[in-house]
């Protein structure tokens, strides 16, 4: 964690990210916006939210990545991430800085991810400075900033919700994601082996695709495992 100068009427940005070049650049962009300035930078999620989670007041604005270190790929709730440091960021209540992910990424997974626990803004590192300092004033007046990737990939997801899986289908899917054969499903579950293969068909179907490996994929990809 480092710390720069505040200034009390510029917009106060906080960079998280744990790539020193990353955040280096960013700093390095960022001083050359009219009326931004950083004033820390964390290396891990848990730096950013214990920084913040200090004086909520003392940051505008967190530009926040969304992998950290060695966290892994297929996250849960206790991955500390840049969702899990969003997370924790927003429910410090309503003086807590707006959250913009600046990242990598952009699947209908991370992206939903990432709205959901609380960002108000998705921007690609690839983004255009002129797109970053509008998005740092953007999320700083409480309005919303997306990339348009990272928009079709949620504008993706909300179309997909009509066909979500419904309880039992997810159990059997996260079971195949597990490597249980239908036998050994149908014995966990208490079903015959026809029911968790007409469940299979339906998970098919929703999912369009045609194998057991390939329905893992898409709903890792779609946040649904």
């Amino acid at each position: 964690m480092s710390e720069a100068t505040e200034s009390t009427s510029n917009i106060r940005v906080l960079i998280a990210d744990d790539h020193p070049v990353v955040r280096a650049g960013l700093e390095a962009m960022i001083s050359a916006f009219v009326g931004i300035d950083v004033v820390a930078t964390a290396d891990t999620a848990k730096a950013a939210v214990d920084y913040v989670a200090r004086d909520p007041q003392a940051v505008d604005v967190v530009l926040m990545d969304l992998r950290f270190g060695d966290a892994p790929h297929a996250r849960s709730e206790h991955t500390e991430d840049g969702v899990w440091a969003t997370s924790q960021i927003r429910e410090l209540g309503a003086h807590a800085p707006h959250v913009v992910v600046v990242t990598n990424y952009s699947t209908d997974a991370d992206v939903v991810a990432a709205i959901s626990a609380g960002a108000q803004g998705y921007l690609l590192k690839d983004c255009q400075p002129s797109d970053l300092r509008e998005g740092i004033r953007a999320a700083a007046r409480g309005e919303s900033i997306m990339n348009p990737r990272a928009m079709d990939a949620l504008m993706g997801s909300m179309r997909t919700q009509a066909v979500a899986l419904t309880a039992r289908e997810s159990e059997v899917l996260e079971r195949v994601a597990q490597g249980e054969s239908n036998r050994q499903i149908a014995r966990a579950l208490v079903l015959t082996e026809a029911t968790v293969k007409s469940h299979m068909g339906n998970i098919f179907s929703k999912l369009g695709v045609s194998n057991r490996t390939s329905a893992v994929n898409k709903a890792r990809e779609r946040g649904w495992l």
